[in-house]
């Protein structure tokens, strides 16, 4: 299939398309590692979120914001998202699983994110955010 083709139809994929159609193999990974790169918005569900997912989320370096609803596999595995540095927003929706531990090593790991929503997350509690204040405070994060 011609690269100008290809290019023409993966237009149409969604995020969680572009990440199993380069798993297909090599010629599919890299003619699609552009279309990854320009994925700036990512939304991420309870059907969605897996290994295959965290794969995706590892190959949008420019993404900036990312919606996670319902009960991560292994929330911890986010934590190891290094190589998105351009994240910026971040919003848990539903997780009954997130818990003040498990959001402080996230943010940890992940990096600068300047806006965080938690919405419905019942086991993350005010001590989570004191303390992320607190660790925003000693690195010297201006407000």
């Amino acid at each position: 299939l011609p690269y100008d083709v290809l290019m023409r139809l993966v237009a149409f994929f969604r995020p969680q398309d572009l990440v199993s159609a380069s798993m297909c193999c090599k010629e599919l990974r890299r003619s699609l590692k552009a279309p990854l790169l320009n994925i700036v918005r990512l939304s991420v569900g309870r059907d969605s979120v897996d290994k295959r997912t965290l794969g995706l989320i590892r190959s949008c370096p420019g993404l900036e914001e990312l919606t996670v609803r319902g009960d991560f596999s292994s929330f911890v595995e986010l934590s190891r998202l290094k190589n998105v540095k351009n994240l910026r927003l971040l919003l848990f929706k539903c997780c009954s699983c997130l818990t003040d531990s498990l959001l402080v090593s996230l943010l940890m790991g992940i990096g600068r994110v300047e806006t965080l929503t938690i919405d419905s997350c019942p086991l993350v509690t005010d001590a989570a955010f004191s303390r992320l204040y607190t660790m925003a405070i000693d690195a010297g994060v201006s407000e």
